[in-house]
């Protein structure tokens, strides 16, 4: 059973199960309800109610979703324990506020961060963001008072949770930039994004590309169904290890692979998953995987066979991808993580993320973002 706050108000719906959630506060004369799920069945239980409200948030990062949350669950909740907030209406779910708790509950953190999260946040809708970051603040504050801390990462600048911060009342509130999320805003055709390079990266774009394309046969294959998507998912681990930083060869070594074969599967199920191929006379030479989702496509990871490197692989995968993405009318093209040069060579421009600390000095979490212990 979920655990409620407050005072009594009404009753919520779960999967056909009623629970008594308890009442946070009222505004004019609407029920608003805050109840916190950390039972080990927790994200079974929200599933129905979670995927609903995410299907009304257009915008929300696939980060935020049921599938991803309950994938890195299964897969990395190692001794922690779900710590999930909703915020209620009536029998309506307003926010999900997707936590988990250190094993000895002493330090919340948002549910999947560190190295294979790029966003975390509330899930809610744009009309309901004010009053969910206000019960949310006052939750983490009252939290922080019974002597808990919050470590809250990567948080997306656009977030309505960093407003909350401005509250100076209450317990110590940091804010940290961490890194940036490099993005594209697309226009209507290809030759508008051109247009809209530098003269010096407009010319080697095309360059490259001419280059790529009398090398041979050159063919862009892309999995979208999960039959397709697990199909293509071998070559893309190849791809990635063998064209990897050897710093970040070990991302997707076996454990990795086994919890991103289980999520691409589950998210291609809803249709927001694009694993596209590169071939060359039939031979795989490069590969991204994508997450794609109303007008944003987020390039997630991505890999390229060495041995062609001559004629820029991964760079022409990628050209291809954006170009793809102007043709399909999205908006939005977002690197995630990290400031590798070839992102602004694609005319990127910087997105942060944030730390948010509550009731400590100092963050006390590990350099991948995982609560310290």
């Amino acid at each position: 059973m979920p655990r409620s706050l407050r005072d009594s108000c009404s009753a919520f719906m779960v999967d056909g199960t009623l629970h008594p959630p308890r009442a946070l506060s009222r505004q004019q004369g609407a029920c608003v309800n805050l109840t916190l799920w950390d039972q080990p069945d927790a994200l079974d239980r929200l599933r129905a109610p979670w995927s609903a409200l995410f299907d009304r948030c257009p915008d929300a990062p696939i980060f935020l979703s049921w599938e991803w949350a309950s994938t890195w669950w299964a897969h990395f909740q190692d001794g922690r324990r779900p710590h999930i907030l909703t915020i209620e209406e009536g029998n309506t779910v307003l926010a999900v506020v997707p936590l988990m708790s250190s094993p000895d509950g002493s330090r919340l953190a948002f549910l999947g961060n560190g190295q294979t999260t790029d966003y975390a946040d509330l899930l809610v809708t744009g009309a309901e963001q004010r009053q969910a970051v206000a019960a949310l603040m006052g939750y983490l504050k009252d939290a922080v008072a019974n002597g808990s801390a919050a470590i809250l990462e990567p948080i997306p600048a656009e977030s309505a949770l960093l407003d909350g911060a401005s509250d100076g009342a209450g317990p110590i509130i940091n804010l940290h930039r961490l890194e940036t999320c490099p993005t594209v805003s697309l226009p209507d055709t290809w030759e508008g994004y051109l247009a809209r390079l530098s003269r010096t990266d407009r010319h080697e774009l095309r360059r490259k590309m001419r280059r790529a394309e009398s090398a041979g046969q050159l063919v862009c294959n892309v999995a979208v169904d999960p039959q397709q998507v697990l199909d293509s998912l071998p070559s893309f681990f190849r791809l990635h290890q063998s064209s990897a930083d050897p710093r970040k060869a070990q991302f997707l070594e076996l454990p990795l692979q086994h919890f991103f074969t289980e999520v691409s599967v589950a998210l291609a199920g809803r249709g927001w998953l694009r694993l596209s191929t590169l071939q060359l006379d039939g031979a795989d030479i490069a590969s991204v995987l994508s997450f794609d989702r109303e007008s944003t496509v987020a390039l997630y990871n991505s890999g390229f066979d060495p041995q062609y490197r001559p004629i820029s692989p991964g760079l022409i995968i990628i050209a291809h991808e954006l170009q793809s993405a102007i043709e399909r009318g999205r908006r939005t093209y977002d690197f995630l993580r990290g400031d590798e040069p070839y992102k602004y060579d694609f005319g990127a421009e910087d997105r942060f993320v944030w730390r948010m600390c509550l009731g400590l000095e100092a963050p006390l979490c590990t350099e991948d973002g995982s609560l310290a212990e």
